[in-house]
C-alpha cells in the first residue's frame, strides 16, 4: 500500500529526515517510535504532502505522491490526526465530524462513517451539540480520531493521540484503536505510550536523528537492548 523510500527533508539548514524508508501493507498496523524531535512527525507530514521531501519517493497504491498537493492526498485516502488534533473550537462535535468528510470520496458515504464514528465513540454521540471548546481533554482526542476516520482512509495516521490522558482513558483509547484497526484500514501510530504501542502495532520503527535505525515485529523492536537504554530508559 504504502512504500516511503529513502526521503531526505531539510527545514532550513537543519536535516530533519536523512534517507528514511518504511513500508505499510495492506490493513496492517505500524508503530512509530522514537525520541522527541527525531523525525516521527515529519515522517506523517510527508507522507500527507505537507512537507515535500528533497530526495526519495512516496508511493501510495502504486502511484508517485511525493509532494502532492495534501487535498489530492486526502482524497486517496490517507488521512493525518495530527498531535493536538487542530479541531474548530467554536464548531459543534458534530460540525467539526462533517468537516473530515468534506473529499469528494468521503462525502459519498458521509452518513456511513458518521454512524460508525458514533458507535466508536459513543459520548460524541451523546455531546454531538456541544462546542470543541467545552470538551475535556479525552473528548477531544476522540474527536480528533473520529474526524480523521470521517474522511474514509485507507491509511489512518495518529500522531500522539494519548499524549497527556489519564491512563484509563488510554486504556480506552486503545480499545477504540483495535476496533480501527479491525475495520480493514490500515494505520500509522506514534505515541509516547509504549504499553499503547505493544498492544497495538504489529510491526515498529524506530526513528532517530531522522534514520530507521531499526525495524521489525513490535516485540522483537521493544527487547532490542539499545531501544531499551536509548529511548525507553531501561537498564538491564
Amino acid at each position: 500500500m504504502l512504500k516511503v523510500d529513502d526521503i531526505h527533508l531539510k527545514i532550513g539548514e537543519i536535516d530533519i529526515l536523512r534517507g528514511l524508508s518504511l513500508e505499510v501493507g495492506d490493513n496492517q498496523r505500524i508503530g512509530i517510535i522514537g525520541p522527541n524531535g527525531h523525525g516521527k512527525s515529519t515522517t506523517m507530514l510527508s507522507i500527507s504532502g505537507m512537507w515535500k521531501p528533497h530526495q526519495g519517493k512516496i508511493m501510495f497504491d502504486g502511484v508517485d505522491i511525493t509532494g502532492l498537493n495534501p487535498q489530492k492526498i486526502v482524497e486517496m485516502g490517507i488521512i493525518l490526526v495530527p498531535e493536538g488534533g487542530h479541531l474548530f473550537p467554536d464548531m459543534t462535535i458534530y460540525e467539526n465530524l462533517l468537516m473530515g468528510a468534506y473529499s469528494k470520496r468521503a462525502s459519498k458515504k458521509q452518513d456511513e462513517q458518521m454512524e460508525l464514528v458514533l458507535s466508536l465513540f459513543p459520548k460524541l454521540e451523546l455531546l454531538k451539540s456541544r462546542k470543541a471548546n467545552t470538551l475535556s481533554g479525552g473528548e477531544l482526542r476522540m474527536l480528533a480520531v473520529g474526524r480523521g476516520l470521517m474522511g474514509l482512509p485507507k491509511l489512518l495516521m495518529l500522531d500522539e493521540p494519548t499524549l497527556g490522558l489519564q491512563p484509563n482513558l488510554v486504556e480506552e483509547m486503545g480499545e477504540t484503536l483495535k476496533k480501527i484497526g479491525n475495520l480493514g484500514t490500515s494505520v500509522i501510530l506514534s505515541d509516547e505510550n509504549m504499553d499503547l504501542v505493544s498492544a497495538f502495532a504489529e510491526d515498529v520503527y524506530f526513528i532517530e536523528n531522522g534514520e530507521v535505525m531499526l525495524s521489525g515485529p513490535t516485540q522483537d523492536v521493544l527487547a532490542d537492548q539499545y531501544v531499551r537504554k536509548t529511548y525507553l530508559g531501561l537498564i538491564e
